[in-house]
């Protein structure tokens, strides 16, 4: 039950990753629902499905999308191994937790993504500034509208799951 929850909730945001990312940009800058689903996934899974995750969405952007064949494979890859890397650090209390998170990886998945399409090329320190701060900022703001729109007992689950207080008992 728990797998099929997850692959919904990984369908929805591929389709609305692809699907909305031209209708709600704001001068060129979107969102990544896939990243927000990833982070909410892997406060409950391990780094390695966290990874695989990635890789598994990054593919199917990838198969879908008409940018450079294998950019999302990499960039959600890592994104998945970095929020399974602190989320399996990280008890979660508060949603501005898991929101913060998202924004630190997002940040680091957009320069990332800036480095590889602009390596070479003469505008890689305007596209630095330009686009990861503020497109890691929106997806931290869809992050935390979602994470607070969650019921307490999904809130309660998570850190059920994580506290190492509720292990030892």
């Amino acid at each position: 039950m728990k797998y099929l929850a997850y692959f919904f909730l990984l369908v929805t945001t591929v389709v609305l990753q692809i699907v909305l990312e031209d209708l709600i940009s704001i001068k060129g800058v979107s969102p990544d629902f896939c990243l927000v689903a990833i982070g909410f996934i892997a406060m409950a899974e391990s780094r390695l499905s966290t990874t695989l995750l990635g890789f598994v969405i990054g593919f199917v952007i990838d198969a879908l999308g008409s940018g450079m064949w294998g950019l999302n494979v990499l960039t959600k890859t890592v994104a998945g191994f970095m929020f399974g890397s602190i989320f399996n650090k990280l008890t979660v209390h508060h949603t501005f937790q898991p929101a913060f998170v998202i924004f630190s990886v997002a940040l680091f998945h957009n320069i990332l993504l800036t480095l590889v399409l602009d390596v070479g090329t003469a505008h890689l320190g305007r596209d630095l500034l330009a686009y990861p701060l503020p497109s890691a900022l929106y997806t931290f703001v869809i992050a935390q509208v979602f994470f607070s729109f969650l019921p307490g007992s999904t809130w309660r689950s998570l850190v059920k799951r994580r506290s190492r207080i509720y292990k030892e008992l």
